[in-house]
């Protein structure tokens, strides 16, 4: 039986979305790249203040069961700071200064039972009580507080024997905050297609989740696993668009319905010794759903993927190793029952690591991305060839020098496909591409236990 507490005290100072470009040449990062400033930017800073305490007293009931009531309270203070230039000239009106004081109390107790040496089970009910009060400059007469309570269930299960198995669920609900900017009662029109307008009175979500994963050991490099995973959400923050016949939009932000997304997966691995290597076979599938408004009309929105991915690994030879993987995946996405974003990806991955001498290692990796066109947009294939060399300087391998290629063929790019309220979008994030670097590493190695006598390692099995 024992008592826990905690006292915590912390303060920061945050400043985010500052925009900023730089100059480029051929593709490649400049040495020392020039910031340009944009013609519109805006900066959030936000200074935090947060004091917290938790306490909780576990009494073991039996060698079975345990209970553990508690409390937890934190305050937070938000001071926000919201400056919108333009030209260098601070456009008043969309640059309010802010309090957010927030509140969080749970109230809760554990139910912890033993079920047998290797599984325990334990149900944790919880009120949750949130007060919030929230005030900005620019929005003096629209001023928002509440004060409102939450039941938070939470219940998990963990059984595991080394060597045989290993499985973990859990069925949890927690609270979803609205973020500061959605918050902020101004209006963004920098875009003139997509004005966004702030709203000061958005409420909190309920999320529940529910995981699952486990591991079963078949034998000797011989496994099948499972993980899965839900979520399921009332009242989300989500979009209210209203769109003119010149595809302009206005879009404001709403609690409205729900959403849901989930993900399962299938592993099996199994070592194949006719051909000296091991192989994994993974099957994944995705489900995601939500809604809008627009134009005053309920819209859905569906995508869902499924995939597979099947890898090869060698790695009982001396002067080599390698690894082989290709995964195919098929994405089916609409919009109002209107089909438009179902297309075929493909990944190839390869691996190959020589030590021709001792003392010499060489590396080499590929990794191809394909994405197939949809209804929009084009295919697209992205191959990324590094390569690395290393030469160690001593007998036991910790010290060594080399070089690194990244990205030979300077076509590394991340794709994000989605839908918003009135256009496809495609991004392609270009923020590392190909480089070269130099290389000095020093491998720490825990030392071996000696036996008493110092004749070699301990034998713990």
């Amino acid at each position: 039986n024992h008592f826990m507490g905690s006292v915590y005290f912390g303060t920061s100072s945050i400043n985010n979305d500052i925009g900023s470009y730089f100059n480029t040449a051929d593709n490649i990062l400049i040495p020392f790249p020039v910031n340009e400033a944009p013609i519109v930017t805006s900066a959030l800073a936000t200074d935090e203040t947060t004091f917290a305490t938790t306490a909780a007293y576990k009494q073991e009931l039996s060698k079975k069961w345990a209970i553990q009531p508690g409390l937890n309270w934190m305050r937070s203070d938000y001071d926000h700071n919201f400056e919108w230039n333009d030209n260098d000239s601070i456009i008043q009106s969309n640059s309010p200064n802010g309090n957010v004081n927030f509140h969080n109390i749970e109230y809760f107790c554990h139910f912890i039972y033993k079920i047998d040496s290797f599984t325990t089970l334990r149900i944790v009910p919880e009120i949750n009580q949130i007060i919030e009060d929230r005030l900005f400059v620019t929005d003096k007469e629209n001023p928002y507080s509440y004060n409102q309570i939450y039941f938070i269930p939470y219940a998990f299960i963990q059984s595991r024997k080394n060597h045989k198995y290993n499985f973990y669920a859990h069925i949890r609900a927690n609270v979803q905050r609205p973020q500061t900017n959605q918050i902020l009662p101004v209006v963004d029109n920098r875009n003139p297609y997509r004005t966004v307008k702030g709203n000061i009175e958005l409420e909190n979500a309920m999320r529940y989740s529910g995981y699952a994963s486990g591991r079963k050991m078949l034998g000797l490099g011989k496994y099948i696993s499972f993980n899965s995973w839900s979520n399921y959400t009332i009242n989300p923050v989500t979009s209210k668009v209203t769109v003119d016949e010149f595809n302009y939009s206005t879009q404001e932000l709403v609690n409205y319905k729900n959403s849901i997304s989930s993900s399962q997966s299938v592993g099996f691995g199994w070592p194949l010794k006719a051909i000296k290597s091991s192989m994994e076979l993974e099957v994944d599938y995705n489900f995601n759903r939500s809604y809008f408004i627009q134009n005053n009309e309920d819209v859905e929105s569906v995508n869902n993927g499924l995939s597979t991915n099947l890898g090869l690994q060698w790695n009982e030879f001396d002067k080599w190793s390698m690894d082989l993987g290709y995964g195919v995946g098929f994405n089916q996405g609409k919009i109002d029952g209107v089909k438009n974003n179902d297309f075929i990806s493909q990944d190839i991955y390869a691996e190959l690591v020589i030590n021709p001498i001792e003392r010499l290692e060489w590396s080499t990796e590929l990794d191809v991305e394909m994405y197939g066109k949809n209804a929009v947009t084009g295919a697209q294939t992205i191959p990324i060839l590094s390569s690395e060399i290393s030469v160690y300087l001593d007998s036991n391998q910790r010290w060594s020098i080399g070089a690194k290629a990244f990205d030979i063929f300077d076509k590394n790019q991340n794709i994000w496909r989605s839908w918003n309220s009135n256009r496809y979008i495609q991004s392609q994030n270009l923020a590392i591409q190909r480089y070269m670097m130099a290389t000095i590493r020093y491998k720490i190695k825990k030392p071996s236990p000696k036996k008493k006598g110092g004749k070699g390692p301990i034998d713990k099995r």
